[in-house]
């Protein structure tokens, strides 16, 4: 049940209260504004305030809080901390409800007891001077109704797809405890993304993600996206499990999945997965749904010309690469799997020979494709 005669302090560096948190147009810019809350599960007071270049959002003992926002961006020098002093595992929701993107070029920090949840459907992005350090990040141009996020996983993201999270070069974004997802029409990452535990980028506008400690990931995508060339990731990806997933909507042509970066997943138990990428089709922990409604049936191929690796931190923890499209694979990554690496093609051609180092395995190589041709280089 949710509580909204909920109250928000807001914090002046005097110490005073006040109606009008953020007086200088520079900080406005820098620092988010306009805060409400829509929901905490607790009584402590929820209080926002700023000090210099530093924004400070303590949530109490909340387990769990909504705070709306007219603006969420945190500029260049600036810092923006967020601070929960509960027991357990706790989240905070940070919708923008204003008409403009999100910028984040400072940095966002929060305790590894914290995951941070951040919606914005005007988009995104995270600049090359960012620095991001939480629990857990799920960044998202979607929306989450508030008693879908209050009641827990499975969370549903739903919107027009539209829009973008982008992460430019020499960003870091780092979760200590808990999941880094990023979801929206279009992913581009260019920045060093580490999570301690799974790590998902998914292109799409309908989306289903359930998390929960000590499991893996699990996605479905019920509508695709509508924009072309939406899942693109350079940079580095390092998780525990990593899944890339996108899928577009009928009559999108150009769906692309494009890596040129490098994925390096370690895992830790029997139930783990590795490294999972799934463009228009189905793949271990991520389901593309087909009728029923859903609208998942333009175009999707991938190029792959990065750097896949899939490693057991301890044995016999499950480390495999999985690749899965409905159009075509190619390109010349260098693919590497303790266990399996399976390969395949719904449509049209698998075709890895591009020479930056094979694919290789610690047990089996499987590749099909259904309707076309199969080439690997080996490592």
């Amino acid at each position: 049940m949710l509580h909204h005669t909920l109250r928000l302090a807001l914090v002046a560096t005097t110490g005073l209260c006040s109606t009008v948190m953020i007086a200088a147009p520079a900080l406005a810019q820098n620092l988010p504004t306009g805060p409400s809350i829509g929901y905490q599960s607790g009584a402590d007071v929820i209080n926002f305030g700023t000090s210099g270049t530093t924004g400070t959002l303590n949530l109490g003992t909340n387990q769990r809080s909504i705070v709306n926002w007219t603006g969420f961006d945190v500029g260049t020098g600036y810092t923006m901390q967020l601070q929960y002093g509960g027991a357990g595992q706790g989240a905070v929701l940070n919708r923008v409800v204003g008409g403009t993107a999100s910028n984040i070029s400072g940095a966002l920090n929060g305790p590894a007891n914290l995951d941070v949840f951040l919606l914005n459907s005007n988009g995104i992005v995270f600049g090359p001077s960012s620095t991001v350090n939480v629990g857990g990040l799920i960044a998202s141009t979607l929306g989450l109704a508030d008693a879908d996020f209050v009641d827990g996983s499975p969370y549903n993201f739903s919107g027009t797809g539209t829009t973008t999270i982008g992460v430019g070069s020499g960003s870091k974004i780092t979760t200590t405890s808990g999941p880094l997802a990023l979801i929206a029409g279009s992913v581009v990452n260019n920045g060093t993304l580490t999570s301690a535990g799974d790590m998902a980028l998914v292109a799409a506008s309908d989306v289903t993600m359930a998390m929960s400690p000590g499991s893996p990931l699990s996605m479905t995508i019920r509508q695709g996206t509508p924009i072309s060339n939406s899942l693109i990731v350079s940079g580095v990806l390092l998780g525990r499990n990593i899944y890339l997933g996108m899928a577009t909507k009928t009559g999108v042509t150009g769906g692309l999945l494009n890596v040129v970066g490098s994925l390096v997943a370690t895992t830790a138990t029997a139930t783990d997965r590795g490294v999972v990428l799934a463009a228009g089709t189905s793949a271990n922990g991520i389901t593309v749904e087909t009728g029923g409604g859903s609208d998942t049936g333009g175009s999707a191929r991938m190029t792959l010309n990065g750097n896949i690796r899939a490693d057991e931190a301890t044995a016999p923890a499950n480390a495999a690469v999985e690749v899965r499209s409905s159009g075509s694979v190619t390109g010349g990554s260098r693919i590497y799997a303790s266990d399996d690496v399976n390969l395949s093609s719904a449509s049209s051609d698998v075709l890895l020979t591009g020479g930056l180092g094979g694919v290789s395995a610690g047990k089996s190589i499987t590749a099909t494709a259904s309707g076309g041709t199969v080439g690997i280089q080996s490592a």
